[in-house]
């Protein structure tokens, strides 16, 4: 069976707001989200901190091997933690 892909003006827009109220339909968008494009992404950090969320609220908790890399890169990184901005 051959997909075709639908052109842009054809899509239906998703109703987000309807969608993630549903615990299974929320779970599954989760599974998805880091198949987001970098702008997309940036898009929501972006919103996030406009509304006053920390790096601790946007960013899931860091293992012992990811704190690691991450104190050595704050260490090279000129900008800090962004929540200081």
């Amino acid at each position: 069976m051959e997909i075709k892909m639908m052109e842009e003006e054809e899509m239906v827009p998703l109703n987000w707001d309807s969608l993630i109220t549903n615990e299974g339909v929320f779970e599954a968008i989760k599974e998805e989200l880091d198949a987001l494009s970098p702008y997309c992404m940036m898009k929501i950090i972006t919103a996030a901190k406009g509304e006053g969320l920390k790096d601790a609220q946007i960013f899931k908790p860091m293992t012992k091997e990811v704190e690691v890399e991450y104190e050595e890169l704050e260490q090279t990184d000129p900008f800090g933690d962004t929540t200081k901005d």
